[in-house]
């Protein structure tokens, strides 16, 4: 019964991707709740225009959630820094592509935008966030 998402989610938070920075959790929870957004959009049937308002928001707030989450590692001594500002880079010129792809025929994107925020969520989040922990919460215990 707690796996279950409620109707219209299409991904919904839960602590196991807690990173254990309620600063980066919430800001994860910001990306989840503009993900659903987009979604109940393109389920929804919204204009073009609004989802891709939606899709701006998404993009400017991954931009100001990866730079917030490499202030934090670079603080924290986390040894695999240039790697992970690889794959933001990586991330965020996937989500710039669809973007445009989109902009040009909504029909077209709107599978291949739902596969890379599930792959995002799933592979970035639970596999390379996840590795930055031991580092962030060994600098919080510190201060």
């Amino acid at each position: 019964m707690g796996t279950e998402k409620p109707a219209g989610k299409f991904i919904e938070w839960t602590v196991q991707y807690s990173v254990g920075n309620q600063t980066i959790d919430d800001q994860h929870k910001q990306l989840f709740a503009i993900t659903n957004r987009m979604f109940e959009g393109l389920k929804g049937g919204e204009t073009k225009a609004t989802l891709f308002k939606t899709f701006e928001d998404l993009i400017e707030y991954t931009r100001y959630h990866f730079t917030t989450e490499e202030k934090y590692m670079g603080s924290s001594g986390f040894p695999d820094i240039e790697e992970h500002k690889a794959e933001h880079r990586k991330l965020l010129a996937e989500l710039l592509q669809l973007r445009d792809k989109f902009e040009k025929s909504a029909e077209i994107v709107e599978i291949d935008l739902l596969e890379f925020l599930l792959h995002w969520i799933s592979n970035h989040i639970l596999g390379h966030d996840l590795r930055y922990v031991p580092f962030i919460k060994k600098g919080q215990n510190a201060e």
